[in-house]
């Protein structure tokens, strides 16, 4: 436990310690660690789900003894950039240089082929879930609304592929998926909630870039510019 004067003095001197690069040996791991306000700014989530993280453990807190919740921001940020190398690795390119793809094709004075063709049904679907996913998610990338049964169906893992496995093994509960309850902002939530397990629009997206199925491909081989001007994010 931390006094709570001191508190503020860890603070003050870890703004003034990263701006001037320096760090006094034993200092780092304390420092590290932020009030509530600053994590939420850092890390651009709500305290609702700060705590959430820290009850799952995906971020280590440490609390003063005035009982203010510390949390490990710079910790958390290490982690979730291994996580990202990983999954690059894993999966190939990763989705930031899909964005950049992307947007070649949308500053192209040459209207792309796919944009002036007309969609069958199918690859209208495609745009349908993608475009939903992207404005559900642009906002706020830490909001678990899509259930994953449904969106597996909708990929159409084959049953070698095992999507749950799959799922367990390369993604962090909490951070991109969660266990629990219907949820009412649900895009799938027509079709019914038996598995519980609900997934960020990041992990849905990184879940079609590994998926390799005909569905995906389908999507991902469109450069269709959707008519709202918007790319599709992915």
């Amino acid at each position: 436990m931390l006094d709570e004067t001191a508190v503020d003095n860890f603070c003050n001197e870890y703004s003034k310690a990263r701006n001037n690069h320096h760090f006094e040996l034993g200092q780092t791991m304390t420092l590290t660690f932020v009030k509530l306000k600053l994590a939420t700014e850092r890390l651009g989530v709500t305290g609702r789900v700060l705590r959430y993280w820290d009850a799952k453990g995906v971020i280590a807190t440490v609390r003063t003894l005035g009982g203010t919740r510390l949390f490990d921001v710079d910790g958390y940020l290490a982690k979730k950039a291994t996580e990202q190398r990983r999954r690059t690795e894993l999966f190939g390119r990763p989705l930031e240089t899909i964005r950049d793809a992307t947007d070649d094709v949308m500053n192209d004075k040459t209207p792309p082929v796919a944009a002036t063709s007309s969609l069958d049904a199918w690859k209208m679907e495609i745009d349908a879930v993608f475009k939903s996913v992207h404005e559900k998610s642009k906002n706020n990338t830490s909001e678990f609304f899509i259930h994953f049964g449904k969106a597996a169906e909708w990929i159409r893992f084959s049953q070698k592929c095992n999507a749950k496995r799959h799922l367990l093994a390369n993604f962090e509960e909490g951070i991109d998926f969660t266990i629990r309850g219907a949820n009412e902002h649900d895009i799938f939530s027509e079709h019914g909630n038996a598995e519980q397990i609900y997934l960020t629009g990041d992990c849905f997206k990184n879940l079609c870039m590994s998926a390799h199925t005909e569905r995906v491909n389908a999507y991902v081989n469109t450069t269709s510019v959707w008519r709202s001007g918007c790319a599709t994010g992915i």
